[in-house]
């Protein structure tokens, strides 16, 4: 079990270490201009995100589309909170996703979320349904929010978790990218963490996101998240 961790460990960092040179040869200025991929692996990609990132506290807020944004709640100060947002009704996946990284030892905390399940009736390859969400984060240290190489890092681990989610058709975009605000910190960064599974059933589908968000929230449990390699 140690050997499997520090080879996973071992292919985060060099992950890592190539997302840190991308980053310096595009020295970006967020939010893009256009979205640019920094790093793929199979069907996982991390890019550089091109809009802002939420303002931390924000307010609810109706689109002409009719949907709505139901607002931030600090679900960090209070996990009971996460299983009365409208965004988890019916989805206890995506409740206990975010109750993971929103846990006392985890060092990030989430910003917002949705999620959506597309069915078809005329399969394409086979696929019939696809599940996928959205999960904005960010670390909760102040100190770490306004470092961009925590965010790298975080994508790191996640990429290096997540190596062989394709085989149940799963896909993953983590987008760095700018907040509007956090809290007072000076140019904060976030990630926004995209999953989606497709599947021949709207089951099949869901299954395979939920096993993708577990796979993601284990990386919140790991004491080398909350800190660069190295530190």
């Amino acid at each position: 079990m140690t050997g499997k961790f520090e080879n996973a460990m071992g292919v985060a960092l060099s992950l890592y270490q190539e997302l840190v040179a991308a980053w310096r040869s595009t020295a970006p200025d967020l939010p893009a201009q256009l979205a640019q991929p920094l790093l793929t692996r199979a069907t996982r990609t991390v890019y550089l995100e091109d809009s802002w990132g939420p303002a931390v506290p924000y307010f609810p807020i109706h689109h002409e589309d009719g949907s709505k944004n139901h607002g931030y709640s600090n679900v960090k100060a209070e996990l009971n909170l996460i299983d009365l947002l409208p965004e988890v009704h019916e989805y206890p996946e995506l409740a206990n996703f975010l109750k993971t990284i929103n846990a006392a030892g985890s060092p990030i905390e989430s910003l917002g979320c949705e999620k959506l399940l597309q069915e078809t009736e005329t399969p394409t390859n086979g696929v019939r349904a696809i599940m996928s969400s959205y999960v904005d984060v960010a670390f909760s240290d102040p100190s770490k929010v306004s470092d961009a190489s925590y965010i790298l890092w975080l994508a790191a681990l996640i990429l290096a978790a997540s190596e062989g989610c394709e085989q149940w058709w799963a896909s993953m975009e983590l987008g760095v990218l700018r907040l509007r605000s956090f809290l007072g910190v000076t140019k904060p960064y976030g990630l926004l963490i995209r999953v989606s599974c497709a599947g021949r059933t709207a089951a099949e589908a869901r299954d395979g996101w939920a096993a993708t968000l577990q796979v993601v929230a284990s990386v919140a449990k790991l004491p080398a998240a909350a800190k660069l390699p190295g530190e």
